[in-house]
């Protein structure tokens, strides 16, 4: 028998899909050209095939780990979260970027303990631990910008009152406002009703017991009032009686000659009180 070698060409294709552990499908379809019969060409077969394949002895791939793009669960994705791995606090402020603002307003006073979390804390010693601004601290109306007493509120009684600052003493005539019946006008300090504050001129029947009063007289050497100066006194005495708020002071002299020969000047000085002594007697008699 002779041996018959037959050349053979076939064109195709096929294609593999991996179920599982190493099973898989495979498809594959040819076009044939084996030599033809026929001396003046060639003829073509087609054929397909479907099979069921097992691998063995080969690893199964890892199975794709899927990608967490929001690892911080904070709702936001991807790229938009500049801060992946810290949540979002979600406080109404710049709560797109995904990052915690811990301090919106960046004065130092952390948000859970701010009562103004988006208006920064002016830090001028005035409850400066509650986190709000404080334009007027004392509440006077007057901005603190322009307040010169910030916390002191302005007593708005018509003096000066654009600066801010109380003036419990308005005229400062050492009266305080309240007990001041003239508070814009400085009490004179006469002598005379120098308790209400108001400036006032010392009436005429006053004027006439200021000063060294004529008419008052005294024993030599001695604080025993003369029986002359009865008529002075008496008058004196009406006034008092008239102008009973009045406040009198009472000083008596001696001339420089000694009390007594060989006397001292203590000696005169004593006589003076004892002098003025005997007339503060005779008006409360």
């Amino acid at each position: 028998m002779a041996k018959d070698t037959d050349a053979l060409l076939y064109l195709g294709g096929g294609i593999k899909y991996r179920v599982d552990s190493g099973w898989g499908l495979r498809a594959d379809a040819r076009i044939l050209f084996p030599p033809s019969s026929k001396d003046n060409g060639f003829t073509e077969d087609f054929e397909a095939l479907l099979s069921i394949y097992k691998e063995f002895g080969r690893a199964a791939p890892p199975k794709p780990v899927p990608v967490d793009d929001d690892p911080d669960k904070d709702g936001i994705r991807g790229a938009a979260d500049k801060c992946p791995n810290e949540p979002e606090d979600k406080d109404g402020f710049q709560d797109e970027d995904g990052c915690p603002d811990p301090d919106n307003d960046k004065d130092g006073i952390p948000d859970s303990a701010d009562k103004c979390p988006n208006e920064p804390e002016d830090k001028d010693g005035f409850q400066d631990e509650d986190g709000c601004p404080d334009p007027d601290n004392d509440g006077d109306g007057i901005p603190d910008a322009a307040d010169k007493c910030p916390n002191e509120p302005e007593d708005k009684d018509g003096f000066q009152d654009e600066d801010g600052c109380p003036d419990p003493d308005n005229d400062g005539d050492g009266i305080p406002d309240a007990a001041d019946k003239c508070p814009n006008e400085p009490e004179t300090k006469n002598g005379y009703q120098d308790e209400d504050g108001c400036p006032d001129e010392i009436p005429q029947k006053l004027k006439q017991f200021t000063g060294v009063i004529q008419g008052i007289n005294f024993r030599t050497g001695d604080s025993t009032l003369q029986p002359s100066s009865n008529t002075t006194l008496d008058k004196a005495v009406a006034v008092l009686k008239e102008f009973a708020d009045l406040k009198l002071e009472i000083q008596g002299h001696t001339d420089d000659q000694p009390v007594k020969p060989g006397g001292k000047f203590a000696d005169n000085q004593a006589l003076s009180q004892a002098r003025a002594e005997s007339v503060k007697a005779y008006f409360v008699a």
